[in-house]
């Protein structure tokens, strides 16, 4: 990205000016809560994205952050299972006690919900967090569609975390979704607007996959 012409355009053109919307992962800018020397590792690549933002901000550039949990097309297809890429059929894995609610969402609907937030003057220079109400779920709820689906109950076993931190080392997108579900951090307090305000009608549902 330009910062320079950015900046330029947003100084000609100051009354009007449009957004920078920025797709960012929900961890960006969090505290990760853990001396895992892997989780630590991730929160560094974090904190850099974290001051592009305040770069952003300093040279009053008009700005809208985006940020998303978890892609179905990434996380769904194999219910967070690590090394495998379909959904299992007879045992799944799941980390903690898997009733941490997570806000799956798929790329397009990330750019809906873009052009939503580029059309919303409440969020010009806020922090948008992408959360479909129909597919803010657990994983526990994910896995029992799933048992619904293909009508068969699947054996569990859940997995410590512990265990669960060292199976995705050097898995940074892992990474991100499994620090977030064991130390339950959806609930950050640096955002400013919730897409629940906006309909999802045209958004993918999570509940019929």
């Amino acid at each position: 990205m330009d910062f320079t012409a950015e900046k330029k355009e947003s100084e000609s053109n100051t009354e009007n000016a449009h957004p920078t919307t920025l797709d960012s992962s929900s961890q960006l800018a969090s505290a990760l809560d853990s001396n895992n020397k892997e989780i630590e590792e991730r929160q560094a690549r974090e904190l850099k994205a974290a001051r592009i933002r305040r770069i952003i901000e300093a040279e009053g550039i008009p700005y809208t952050y985006l940020c998303c949990h978890a892609f179905i097309d990434y996380f769904l297809r194999n219910l967070a299972q690590i090394d495998i890429t379909v959904p299992p059929r007879d045992k799944v894995f799941i980390l903690g006690d898997g009733n941490v609610k997570e806000a799956f969402v798929t790329e397009a609907d990330v750019g809906t919900l873009t052009i939503e937030a580029a059309n919303e003057p409440n969020a010009l220079n806020k922090t948008v967090r992408i959360r479909l109400p129909k597919n803010y779920l657990t994983i526990n709820e994910i896995i029992s569609l799933w048992e619904n689906k293909i009508g068969k109950t699947l054996e569990k076993t859940y997995v410590l975390e512990e265990k669960v931190l060292k199976d995705i080392k050097g898995r940074y997108f892992l990474g991100l979704f499994f620090s977030k579900a064991l130390k339950k951090l959806e609930k950050n307090n640096y955002f400013d607007i919730d897409s629940v305000i906006w309909p999802d009608g045209n958004c993918e549902n999570a509940r019929f996959w």
